[in-house]
This record gives C-alpha cells, sequence and structure tokens, in this order.
C-alpha cells in the first residue's frame, strides 16, 4: 500500500506544485488556519484511525500502516511549508518571522515523517524525475 501511495504522491507533485496554495496567492491566514492547522489536524485524525483498524486488522500490519500515512502527511506538509512562507512575504516584520517559525516547523514534520519513510521516499523522488521527465519529452512546459 506504501508504494502506491508514494506513486500517487509522486503523480501529484507537479498539480501541487502550481496550486495557489503553494504560490502563496491564497494569503497568510487562509493558507495558515485552513489548510496548515485544520488540514493538517484532520490528517492526523483520519491517518491515526486508518492505523488503528489497520493494527486491529492485523497486528503486523501497523508498522507498514504508520509509513504509509507519514508518506501522505509529510508530502502535503511540504506544501503548506510552501504556501506559508511565500504568503508570509506581504506580511510586516514581526508577523513574517513568526508565520516563518511556524512554517519551519510544518517542514520539521515534513522531514521527520519522510525520513521515517525513507524508501518510500525514494519512489516519490523517482516517480518525480520520470514525470518531469516525460514532460520534457513531450514538450510541455515545466511547472517552475
Amino acid at each position: 500500500m506504501g508504494f502506491v501511495v508514494a506513486v500517487i504522491c509522486g503523480l501529484l507533485f507537479v498539480p501541487m506544485y502550481q496550486s495557489k496554495m503553494t504560490k502563496g496567492q491564497l494569503g497568510v491566514g487562509k493558507t495558515f488556519w485552513f489548510f496548515g492547522v485544520f488540514m493538517i489536524s484532520l490528517l492526523i485524525f483520519l491517518s491515526k484511525a486508518y492505523v488503528e483498524y489497520q493494527g486491529a486488522v492485523d497486528s503486523g500490519k501497523y508498522l507498514g500502516a504508520v509509513k504509509t500515512v507519514f508518506i501522505f502527511i509529510g508530502f502535503y506538509c511540504f506544501f503548506v511549508f510552501l504556501g506559508i512562507w511565500r504568503s508570509a512575504k506581504e506580511l510586516r516584520l514581526r508577523k513574517k518571522i513568526t508565520m516563518r517559525c511556524f512554517s519551519i516547523f510544518v517542514l520539521g514534520i515534513t522531514f521527520l515523517s519522510l525520513f521515517f519513510s525513507l524508501a518510500y521516499s525514494f519512489i516519490i523522488i523517482f516517480t518525480i524525475y520520470l514525470t518531469f521527465k516525460f514532460r520534457k519529452s513531450n514538450g510541455t512546459r515545466n511547472c517552475t
């Protein structure tokens, strides 16, 4: 299951990277409170329920379920980090520093979860590489 989630995250990289949230166009309030606090809390709640279900079905699947959940949470937190960081540039200095500190915390969640599921992280990177290679060979526009 983790392999499938890693491939899906790799394929979703370009659309997520091009989203208004990631570009910082939605504003700090919406990006931080809705996409950051609310959505990450919802993801953690749903992930906890999924891990508990997998652990109840078969105790051997518990660690695999945790790794699978960490893949998606880390992937999503990376884009929330980019959105908060980029939208904070419109704020005054004190608020900008505060928001960027919070975004670094979100980046820490990303690194922790991707480190915990290290093998799947390589699958995500490889899928992103293949996506860019495919887009370049077809002559489509790059994501940057």
